[in-house]
């Protein structure tokens, strides 16, 4: 993409970003002939929140005839130029699976959704422009710290190119690649002509081994297919990009061919439709008796909004719910001993005016979808580009569920906060849970022997920082298989001598084994540390911080003497010794029998009053106690004394402690009280109804996993139920007659009678009177006409 519009808040926003592309790229302002893409619009987050049309491009002269195809933020939608429907010819006037935008009389207004949008003929990328935008997307990855990615919208061109890159060994992150049909069509794909790749090229890092299918559209574009009409938009229920029957033969054609199947679905409609078929496809699997479904591992792409008991059948059914979409991006990053990966949201502002208050309740249930799984996985994704590419930015989301400047439509405490994860959950989700979800669990998502050395150094602990701090956290250093990818800065000298011997360190730590041992014997022994010695006339101070020669390290762990050198001892005649030295030993060294309060003699530092050299012992005890004397303060001390001292009108202290547990306790009452009138609210019918669904979920729990069509429970389940396209469901209701069950006459009017009795069913409309009920009303006609008469000229009077 040449283009970002991320941010834009207003149609004007994003024309003002197109034209200042176009003045600084003098080749395209020259030549109005070039196609400009950009991404990342999203008209929710306008004043009005419309969707914006091929007119508006064609406000500024600048912009006027040029090719210009803009996707929405979430790719399910194209905004293209005046120029480009001229380029399209004659439109269809419906596309499968897709839609085209019109207006009131008929004319497409420039906004293509989903299928629709292949109708745009864009120039195919040149070998240039893959390699130019390969690397930049490389170097953003390894900016953020990812070592690996999902590319999950892979065609034939792009599996060409990685591996073109992967065989010359300029493939420098990891890459697990789904290929689509997404600009083909799907009728004439077949998945058995996918050539698998396996660890391939130089350094082995480019697999191919899955598919990826697309079902319906998103959320934003009211693409996504679901049972009941949109709440905002009650004419439509989305839409399905591939028919059930359509998916059901792709997914059988993957599945016979040993791919992997992912399948992006993101309405209830989607995933009801792909989990049935999922269902029928495992039930064939278990009778012929393959139950090893963790050989094909099938996941569900986004699986972003669900009916209840679809969130228990997915975790039932063995199939992976993938959260917030294509796993663009897995990352591993460490700290000591911990990795991560992650997950995002960002249309929480509008998702319930798109669902309503039922229907959201089974929207983005990360918890819920984690607890039905059999084996407590949950893979997370970031769906780059639709979301951002920094994952911490997911993660925070993920244990948050609250936007980067700390808001939800719910509070501070996160929308809808029953379904957040903990940091240990997201953490899984994120790594090992990833890694399974690739087949790569015994290579990625931990560091641990015998697995790639992919890590990602950051300057803090995410598990113990602060919410906030986590989107302040920086990346220091990736390293991929054990090489540096990247290095943002160099370390300090101190940091340096600690990560000197960080081969040994890993060794230690983490390995076991011949390998382990032959590293750390090349490291040699562990220097041990000195002891105090006994020497009367002095002891020998080293306020040097750097680093020694080797001989003198080795020379440490030997026993010496302690030597004084005063102006006494230089006077006396020594006799020379069978060395022919003139220094003689006063008295070997003694090391102590019980070791100093930490293991370790007294070092004096350079806040004494000396800075180091043979000192005598009258020197150093004048110098210990102004050391001695200084009290050391606690942590808990040393809070107390920086906390803020509050005092009320009368100057008397405030006790903050008690004060924060009298606020906590009122909230927790509050939100007790809250609690209880939404659940008096929702009535006590309702409450019970709830109740009997979850105690026939229950009993559907406990029924066999294969059910036959001698099943009479089976039977009867599906006869109740009523399908949505069933062709005699409107036979099977009763429909309630419409107006009276007897005619009515229709006619000019009869002639008025005293009963009210109308002409059809009793009398004609003819009057065959004596002409009596004629004169009546005019009798009380000219009546009422008198009495009103007389009233007016009353009222004129006064």
């Amino acid at each position: 993409m040449q283009l970002q519009l991320d941010g834009a808040k207003s149609v004007q926003d994003v024309i003002d970003r197109i034209k200042a592309y176009i003045l600084a790229h003098p080749d395209v302002h020259a030549d109005p002939s070039r196609w400009i893409q950009g991404m990342g619009w999203d008209q929710t987050k306008w004043p009005g929140a419309e969707f914006p049309t091929a007119v508006d491009l064609s406000r500024d002269p600048l912009l006027r005839g040029r090719p210009i195809v803009l996707f929405r933020i979430d790719v399910h939608a194209s905004w293209v130029s005046e120029r480009v429907l001229e380029l399209m010819g004659p439109l269809p006037g419906d596309v499968e699976g897709g839609s085209i935008i019109r207006n009131a009389g008929g004319e497409p207004t420039g906004i293509l959704v989903d299928n629709a949008m292949n109708l745009v003929p864009i120039p195919p990328w040149s070998s240039k422009q893959y390699t130019e935008y390969f690397d930049i997307a490389v170097a953003e990855a390894l900016k953020f710290g990812l070592t690996s990615v999902h590319d999950a919208a892979t065609d034939p061109a792009m599996v060409e190119f990685y591996k073109r890159q992967a065989e010359s060994g300029e493939l420098p992150i990891r890459l697990y690649l789904m290929a689509t049909p997404f600009f083909e069509n799907y009728t004439d794909w077949e998945p058995s002509r996918i050539k698998r790749l396996t660890n391939y090229g130089t350094h082995e890092r480019l697999n191919l081994r899955s598919v990826k299918l697309f079902t319906d559209g998103a959320l934003g574009s009211w693409g996504a297919a679901l049972i009941s009409p949109y709440s905002d938009k009650s004419d439509t229920r989305g839409i399905m990009r591939s028919s059930p029957e359509t998916m059901n033969k792709l997914m059988r054609s993957a599945w016979r061919a040993k791919l992997q199947v992912n399948v992006h679905c993101i309405g209830d409609r989607a995933n009801e439709a792909v989990l049935d078929i999922f269902e029928n496809i495992l039930a064939e699997e278990a009778r012929s008796g393959n139950s090893d479904i963790a050989a094909f591992r099938p996941r569900i792409e986004h699986a972003q909004i669900l009916q209840q008991s679809d969130l228990r059948r997915i975790g039932q059914l063995g199939v992976y719910s993938l959260r917030t979409g294509m796993a663009r991006w897995i990352f591993f990053w460490s700290r000591g001993s911990r990795f991560a990966l992650f997950a995002s949201t960002s249309d929480m502002w509008y998702a319930e005016t798109r669902l309503g208050p039922e229907r959201i309740k089974g929207a983005y249930a990360y918890r819920t979808l984690l607890e039905s799984s059999p084996k407590q996985i949950l893979p997370l994704g970031s769906d780059f580009p639709v979301e951002g590419v920094n994952p911490l930015l997911g993660f925070y989301a993920a244990v948050t569920r609250l936007t980067a400047d700390g808001r939800s439509p719910h509070g501070d405490s996160g929308w809808y906060p029953s379904e957040r994860l903990t940091r240990t959950q997201a953490l899984k989700g994120m790594t090992l849970d990833a890694a399974y979800a690739s087949f790569a669990e015994h290579e990625l998502g931990s560091l641990v022997a015998g697995k790639r050395a992919d890590f990602v150094l950051f300057d803090r602990d995410i598990m113990e920082a602060s919410p906030m701090d986590i989107l302040k956290t920086t990346v220091i250093a990736t390293v991929i298989d054990g090489c540096l990818r990247l290095l943002l800065y160099l370390p300090s000298a101190s940091e340096l001598r600690a990560m000197s011997n960080m081969k040994a360190y890993l060794a230690e730590k983490y390995m076991s084994g011949p390998k382990a041992d032959a590293i750390l014997a090349k490291v040699g022994p562990k220097k041990k540390k000195r002891k105090a010695a006994a020497a009367p006339s002095g002891f020998v101070v080293d306020v040097d911080g750097g680093w020694g020669d080797e001989a003198k390290e080795d020379m440490e762990d030997v026993e010496e003497a302690v030597v004084a050198t005063d102006r006494s001892f230089k006077k006396r005649k020594v006799a020379p010794t069978e060395e022919g030295s003139g220094w003689a030993t006063i008295q070997p060294g003694i090391k102590e029998e019980s070791p100093a309060p930490d293991e370790q003699p007294q070092v004096v530092v350079e806040e004494t009053a000396f800075v180091g050299g043979l000192v005598s012992a009258q020197q150093l005890r004048k110098a210990l106690p102004q050391t001695n004397a200084e009290p050391t303060a606690t942590a808990e001390e040393m809070a107390l004394a920086q906390e803020t001292v509050y005092r009320d009108a009368t100057g008397r202290k405030i006790n903050t402690k008690a004060a924060r547990a009298e606020a906590a306790r009122l909230k927790r009452e509050r939100e007790e009280k809250e609690a209880q009138k939404m659940e008096w609210g929702k009535g006590l019918v309702q409450r019970d109804e709830a109740e009997k669904r979850k105690q026939e979920l229950e009993a559907q729990r406990g029924k066999k996993f294969a059910r036959y069509a001698d099943d009479a429970d089976l039977n009867e389940e599906m006869k109740a139920k009523e399908l949505w396209n069933d062709p005699a469901a409107q036979f099977l209701s009763k429909k309630r007659a419409k107006g009276p069950r007897r005619p009515e006459y229709t006619g000019p009017p009869p002639p008025p009678n005293r009963f009210g009795i109308k002409p059809g069913y009793r009398w004609d409309g003819v009057d065959r009177g004596n002409g009596f009920e004629k004169k009546w009303f005019q009798s009380i006609n000219q009546r009422k006409r008198t009495g009103l008469e007389s009233y007016q000229w009353s009222a004129e009077d006064m």
